[in-house]
């Protein structure tokens, strides 16, 4: 169930707003629930047994009250979580009004049933998966071996900087080669004369790394060939199936290792999503032989 929009639509969205606003405590006044304790205050009791309003006897406690707040949206959790008594008649309105249900016997509705059941069912699928996922987890020495046996893969490419001319004929490559010989300032050229998008930036294609071309479009020789050039120099004619190039490398930074603190995080998620789902296709396998199933699609309609 999402926060209290389900049952009070638009309006006790407004509605908790308010609350907000206008819930500055006066001079003098308790500190809002939530807010920090004073120095040497004793240890805070256990949200679950402090109990900060009842409804019909039946007691709303602290950690009710931190369930609900988790559940608001991102924006409204943020300023509840620090204004928690300003959100409690909101929960307690929604307390009485499930106490209006069971006293109209919507326990033994049919529909009240049935969502009933299909929210169980949802609950106890999230948790099988959420238990298979947690024994998935990779241990820290799991991490720090895969780390120190693929270091190759934990390492931040070589990027380049680069600028490139495309014209149509070899005859006109060769002849902005020539100019480039002679001083002509590559970008000005590239203005003039390229047929590429890039001639409005000068003919730039920024810092990219090894493999880029596969995301972009970009020819791959134009890439192998800014990589190949040292920082400051340009390119003779180099031909794609677009047209005929020259290319300009203007820095180039060298790769390096990340650290093991970097690509701790990474590697674990990576290691837990990829044995989780090795897991959870097993588990399915094994279920479907467990558990007979029987399928009848041309019933669908």
């Amino acid at each position: 169930m999402n926060s209290f929009r389900p049952l009070f639509g638009a309006g006790a969205l407004a509605l908790a707003l308010s609350f907000f606003a206008s819930a500055a405590p006066a001079a003098g006044a308790e500190p809002a629930a939530g807010a920090a304790p004073p120095e040497g205050a004793p240890k805070k009791a256990d949200p679950a047994q402090v109990v900060v309003a009842t409804v019909d006897g039946a007691a709303i406690t602290l950690a009710d009250l931190d369930r609900f707040i988790e559940r608001l949206p991102p924006q409204m959790k943020r300023v509840a979580m620090s204004r928690k008594a300003d959100v409690l008649p909101n929960l307690i309105r929604r307390r009485l009004m499930y106490r209006h249900a069971q006293a109209i016997g919507l326990a033994k509705n049919k529909r009240v049933q049935g969502r009933l059941d299909q929210a169980r069912r949802d609950i106890m699928i999230m948790e099988a998966v959420r238990a298979v996922q947690e024994k998935a987890k990779p241990t820290a020495a799991e991490v720090r071996s895969e780390f120190d046996g693929n270091k190759e893969r934990y390492q931040i490419g070589e990027k380049v900087t680069a600028s490139h001319i495309m014209v149509a004929t070899e005859k006109e490559a060769k002849a902005l080669t020539a100019e480039l010989k002679k001083g002509a300032d590559f970008a000005a050229l590239a203005k003039r004369t390229s047929l590429a998008p890039e001639r409005a930036n000068g003919g730039s294609l920024g810092e990219m790394e090894k493999g880029r071309f596969r995301m972009t479009g970009l020819p791959e020789i134009i890439e192998k060939t800014a990589f190949s050039l040292k920082p400051g120099t340009f390119s003779g004619v180099v031909r794609s199936r677009y047209g005929w190039h020259v290319v300009h490398t203007e820095s180039k930074t060298a790769g390096a290792q990340i650290a093991f603190e970097q690509a701790r995080a990474q590697i674990a998620e990576r290691l837990g999503k990829e044995r989780s789902e090795g897991a959870i296709r097993k588990l399915l396998g094994d279920l479907d032989q467990k558990y007979p199933v029987q399928a009848f699609p041309e019933r669908v309609r």
